[in-house]
């Protein structure tokens, strides 16, 4: 079995033995996505009409809906000129005004190829709604699968085997200019094939992009009393509260750190079943105090700290810190920490290896 480290970790706070972690639920108010002044999520109208079965959009053809969310629905649907299953997600009218930037960003995602980036096919309109076509990706999401597990946690080497990929996906788009800035487990989709794949690309900024607000992903469901004023004061909101950064609360411009600090949250909740700077088993705080600790940096202790090896603690502990520049320096320098301390010697002495092998076949 081998022993447990000692309890001596970088994660600050107290938590009493017998307190347990809460059950991530679908209706928690913090993770649902706002995009705009800060003020709490208004109900949303959705696209004019439903799709129903054998509607067409361009030249793709309806089959059912597979859900619906603050920018509109998703469908699943057939492209008859290729044979394939797309899925199409129809855009609510009222985000025509956005309609320019939503364009120049799909575009931005559709140039990217890689295994764990959902991939656009088509932009197009319908009805005066904007429409973007992808791949339908056959599965559950990253989110669903960590409420699953035992009070909301997995085990530490599952969850790494499912969030590096992501991770990865994370990487190719920052290194193509491109910030996710809403990136939570709901918005990681887990194939039936083993595939994982970051979706979502809805709050999405380019590296030259502006600032400004695009749309609002979540439900019509408010979410817990705070003024504008005090999530605004240097700008526009932008994320889900529950992963956002210090500085996305700030309403300051995000970078590739910020969507590090959202994923070293999601991955922190996987781990411990709570996220790093709520309090376990309690209600969920108010957007105000959340801001506050995720701002003052100090991480909730969990009682099962020592189920996970301290070098992943540690590297979750940077990539938390409220300091961007404290952070990991990229996604790629975060990923190499999450590899077992062991597996990564053994990488560099078979990368070692395997150049004396070609420095001695040049020498014959």
């Amino acid at each position: 079995m081998g022993t447990r480290e000692p309890d001596e970790d970088p994660f600050a706070g107290t938590l009493a033995p017998g307190d347990t972690p809460a059950q991530g639920a679908a209706a928690d108010p913090l993770a649902v996505t706002v995009a705009g002044s800060g003020e709490p999520a208004a109900a949303t109208t959705g696209p004019a009409h439903v799709l129903g079965p054998g509607t067409r959009l361009g030249r793709y053809v309806v089959q059912h809906e597979l859900g619906a969310g603050g920018m509109g629905v998703v469908y699943a649907a057939h492209d008859p000129d290729l044979d394939r299953p797309v899925a199409i997600k129809v855009l609510r009218a009222e985000l025509n005004v956005a309609r320019g930037r939503l364009v120049r960003e799909g575009q931005a995602i559709a140039r990217l190829r890689h295994p764990n980036l959902i991939t656009v096919h088509d932009i197009g309109v319908h009805d005066h709604e904007l429409f973007i076509a992808m791949e339908l990706v056959r599965g559950g999401t990253l989110g669903a699968w960590m409420r699953a597990g035992e009070h909301g946690r997995r085990p530490w080497r599952e969850v790494l085997e499912r969030l590096i990929p992501a991770g990865r996906g994370l990487a190719a788009a920052h290194a193509a200019g491109l910030v996710h800035r809403d990136f939570k487990p709901e918005n990681v989709l887990l194939g039936e094939d083993g595939r994982v794949v970051v979706t979502d690309f809805g709050l999405a900024q380019l590296g030259d992009g502006g600032d400004t607000p695009v749309v609002a992903e979540g439900s019509s469901q408010s979410w817990p009393a705070a003024s504008a004023g005090e999530l605004t004061r240097t700008g526009a909101v932008l994320g889900t509260p529950a992963y956002m950064s210090p500085e996305q609360f700030r309403g300051e411009r995000p970078d590739a750190r910020s969507d590090q600090f959202s994923f070293c949250v999601s991955l922190f909740e996987a781990l411990f079943g709570a996220r790093p700077f709520e309090p376990q088993g309690g209600a969920a705080p108010s957007v105000t105090a959340l801001a506050s600790a995720v701002s003052s940096g100090r991480i909730e202790r969990r009682a099962d700290v020592r189920d996970v090896p301290r070098w992943l603690r540690r590297a979750l502990a940077r990539g938390l810190q409220a300091d961007p520049a404290a952070r990991w320096p990229s996604m790629d320098a975060l990923l190499a920490a999450l590899r077992p301390p062991r597996r990564a010697r053994l990488a560099v002495a078979v990368a070692l290896a395997a150049g004396a092998v070609v420095a001695a076949s040049l020498a014959l």
